[in-house]
């Protein structure tokens, strides 16, 4: 779907520019295909299924019910939530404030850290399997 039709159909509403992003993001996969790791395949996999069973009403109609967005960007998007509250977002934001706070204090070391300690989707999504005992993926660690 593209902007103008996500903004026809729902207004500003989901008009964000996260939004926004994943919609150019998508267009680039489209060009150049989705590129992951080889190691993340499985594990990509998973939340694409999880995804698809949480929001199976979705799959059978091409986007989704609450923002319009199509299945396959949504689902490869994993900074977005589902507007339905289905599943979370799968990538956590870096704490801003605190790399702000230590650059004003002159703690170099201390921003850096907190710059790099940003969690990938894959811990994400680990957690967020044990947090709620997920477990149609026992087949491998």
């Amino acid at each position: 779907m593209s902007i103008v039709e996500s903004y026809k159909n729902n207004g500003l509403k989901y008009f964000t520019p996260k939004r926004a992003k994943v919609w150019f993001r998508s267009l680039l996969r489209k060009v150049t295909g989705l590129r992951i790791k080889e190691s993340d395949s499985i594990i990509f996999s998973e939340i694409i299924t999880y995804k698809s069973l949480r929001c199976s009403d979705c799959v059978y109609a091409g986007k989704c019910k609450h923002c319009g967005c199509s299945i396959p960007e949504l689902f490869v998007a994993m900074d977005v939530a589902c507007s339905g509250g289905n599943f979370p977002e799968f990538e956590v934001k870096r704490n801003w404030t605190n790399i702000i706070n230590n650059l004003k204090k002159a703690k170099i070391k201390e921003a850096v850290k907190e710059f790099k300690s940003k969690k990938h989707w894959r811990e994400e999504w680990k957690e967020f399997k044990e947090e709620n005992r997920i477990y149609f993926t026992t087949f491998h660690g």
